[in-house]
C-alpha cells in the first residue's frame, strides 16, 4: 500500500490529506490525533473523484480539527511550577519522585507523586483520577438533598463520572443514571451543583423548555450565572 500526500483548495483555503489505495469498496475518511485527514480509497477510484469527496466534507473537517485543538489546549503539560485549577482556585504543581502514585493538595499546592516525573501518561491518568475523586466527594454534599427534592419523579439515580469532550452531564431515564463530566472539578463549585440540578430536572422534563428552566430555578435560583460560565469556556 502506497500513501501519498494530496493538496486541495476549498473556498480559497488549502489543506493536505493522506491518501492510501486499499482493497476497499468505498472512500473512507478519518482524522488522526494530530488533525490530519487520512483517506483510504479503492484502487480503481480516480484522484479527482477522491478530491471531490474530501472537499464535500470540508466543513466537517474544519470543525473536527477545531475540536481536536480544543482538546489539546485543555490538557495540562504537568511541569513543575505549572498552575492547575481545582474548584475555581489556582494551585501550583509540584512533582515528587515516589513509588506510590498519588496526588495531594496542601498550601495552594497540588503535589503529584509518581515514580518517573517525566512520564506524561502517568501524570495524565493521575490527574483525571484526581478530578473524578473530587467530583465524587463534592456530589456527596448534595446527593441526598436532591434525591429528596426529586423523589416524586425518580428513585435515587446512579451517579457516573467520566471525561466528556462535548457535554457537562447527561441523564438516562432508561438506566436511572446521571453522568457527570469530571472536568467540572476545575470550575467553581456552583457550576458542579448547577449541572447536578440540571440533570436531575431531566427526570421531570425530557427537554429544555421554559418549564424545564423554571423547575431548575426553583431548586437553584442562581443557576444562570453558572450556566453562563460553562457556556463561555
Amino acid at each position: 500500500m502506497k500513501t501519498t500526500v494530496r493538496k486541495i483548495t476549498v473556498n480559497g483555503e488549502s489543506f493536505e490529506y493522506l491518501l492510501t489505495f486499499k482493497k476497499v469498496k468505498n472512500v473512507n475518511m478519518r482524522l488522526n490525533n494530530e488533525g490530519m485527514v487520512c483517506v483510504s480509497a479503492p484502487k480503481y477510484a480516480s484522484v479527482s473523484f477522491i478530491d471531490s469527496v474530501v472537499a464535500k466534507h470540508f466543513r466537517f473537517i474544519v470543525k473536527s480539527r477545531e475540536k481536536i485543538q480544543r482538546r489539546k489546549s485543555e490538557k495540562p503539560v504537568f511541569n513543575n511550577g505549572d498552575r492547575l485549577v481545582v474548584w475555581g482556585e489556582k494551585y501550583i504543581l509540584e512533582l515528587v519522585p515516589s513509588q506510590i502514585k498519588r496526588i495531594e493538595t496542601a498550601d495552594k499546592k497540588i503535589v503529584m507523586y509518581l515514580p518517573n516525573i517525566d512520564d506524561e501518561g502517568i501524570k495524565d491518568r493521575l490527574w483525571l483520577n484526581f478530578l473524578k475523586t473530587e467530583c465524587e466527594k463534592k456530589a456527596l454534599l448534595y446527593y441526598d438533598s436532591l434525591c429528596k427534592i426529586y423523589a416524586a419523579y425518580t428513585n435515587p439515580p446512579n451517579l457516573r463520572y467520566k471525561y466528556m469532550s462535548s457535554r457537562w452531564g447527561s441523564c438516562s431515564l432508561a438506566t436511572n443514571s446521571i453522568s457527570i463530566n469530571i472536568k467540572l472539578a476545575k470550575y467553581p463549585e456552583g457550576c458542579f451543583y448547577y449541572v447536578l440540578v440540571h440533570e436531575f430536572t431531566h427526570f421531570i422534563h425530557q427537554n429544555h423548555s421554559k418549564a424545564f428552566y423554571l423547575s431548575v430555578e426553583k431548586v437553584f435560583p442562581d443557576w444562570k450565572k453558572y450556566s453562563d460560565m460553562l457556556k463561555f469556556t
